[in-house]
């Protein structure tokens, strides 16, 4: 087994860093062995795996494998939780770490879990409060949580609105119609400000 991993490690290192097709090749091809690694002969066996993983945690995220990312990520970060003691890590220090848990923010991104995506930014910006790169995807993920809520805004107001319109007769009551219409156009605007000014107003309050 020994034997295997250190020509797996081998290999991995013989590739370009840049040549994420050769990294998921490597890894897929020994996965079932690489998937249910979980003891360490000592610290050089344990950097080789989480770095092999790291990069392949990357090189799916190159290649818009979003839901591998991460569910691959989770497994490496749990590892490293797990792990943490062992070997004297500390994660807001540990580079594979930040790597690993910036891939995995991007990939919630890119699936839409902006409520997910937002959670690892908050926590890399505040281990690295000037990096304008964890910034931007934080604010992105924010701004888009905000304007996917406006979807069931849209239909709420919509069923509101038709409602009046082709079953006004049958709701009777005037003042529970201009109610509903109002409600209806007041819905549409805070989809509007939402949609095109809260953007504009958090970046002018940010410089």
């Amino acid at each position: 087994m020994t034997a295997i991993l250190e020509k797996i490690y081998d290999d991995f290192y013989d590739i370009d860093p840049s040549d994420y097709i050769a990294i998921i090749k490597l890894y897929e091809n020994n996965q079932i062995l690489l998937d249910n690694k979980s003891t360490f002969n000592d610290e050089d066996d344990f950097n080789n795996f989480v770095l092999l993983l790291a990069k392949y945690v990357i090189s799916l995220e190159d290649k818009g494998r979003y839901s591998k990312v991460v569910r691959y990520s989770d497994n490496l970060l749990e590892l490293i939780d797990l792990k943490k003691d062992e070997f004297g890590i500390i994660k807001k220090d540990f580079t594979t770490y930040w790597s690993v848990m910036t891939s995995k923010g991007r990939a919630l991104y890119n699936l839409k879990d902006y409520k997910n995506a937002i959670l690892i930014f908050e926590k890399l910006h505040e281990w690295d409060s000037d990096n304008d790169n964890l910034r931007n995807w934080l604010n992105a993920s924010k701004s888009r949580q905000r304007n996917s809520i406006n979807k069931y805004l849209y239909i709420v107001a919509s069923i509101l609105i038709v409602a009046v319109v082709f079953f006004g007769d049958q709701i009777g009551n005037q003042e529970i119609r201009f109610y509903m219409s109002l409600f209806g156009v007041i819905i549409f605007i805070i989809i509007l400000i939402n949609e095109y000014l809260i953007d504009k107003i958090l970046r002018v309050i940010r410089k």
